[in-house]
């Protein structure tokens, strides 16, 4: 579990060297119409860590509780994650995960067996759980580097 853990907290450095010095052109591009900007995804990361966080804390603390889902695309649009401050959405995610860091690293071996129940997924472990938000982190890095490279080849192709 320990290196699970590790991960969990080196994902918001990772986070932050991808956007690292990012123009607000960059930020604000959108690779299609459907596609959500850089900076849509950083508010993203901000409400799905908090969900996540409040999911993981509900298993520990209560016995096989329901998860429930969220629309991400009516998050993005109602709560207009396009106005948000994404610098605020990175202190979000840090101190989050610095926070609820602290929790998981004192977890006795047993609590990692923990389940709940997501209401699309079913049955989770909370190890399972913290493996799917390590991995939501990567994917969005990921999706960043995608934007990056859509907005570096439509550059070239106009220049």
């Amino acid at each position: 579990m320990r290196n699970l853990v590790e991960e969990y907290k080196k994902g918001y450095v990772s986070l932050v060297e991808t956007v690292a010095g990012l123009s607000p052109e960059i930020l604000s591009f959108k690779p299609s119409e459907t596609a959500w900007s850089v900076h849509e995804i950083l508010i993203h990361l901000a409400d799905a860590e908090s969900i996540g966080i409040q999911r993981m804390k509900k298993i520990l603390a209560e016995d096989n509780p329901l998860l429930t889902a969220y629309d991400q695309d009516a998050f993005a649009s109602i709560l207009s994650y396009k106005d948000q401050d994404y610098k605020l959405a990175l202190e979000i995610i840090k101190l989050l995960r610095k926070s609820f860091a602290f929790v998981l690293e004192a977890l006795p071996a047993e609590a990692w067996d923990r389940t709940g129940v997501h209401v699309e997924r079913g049955k989770v472990t909370l190890e399972e759980l913290l493996g799917g938000y390590v991995d939501h982190l990567k994917g969005h890095i990921a999706q960043i580097h995608r934007n990056l490279d859509a907005y570096r080849a439509l550059r070239l192709v106009q220049q």
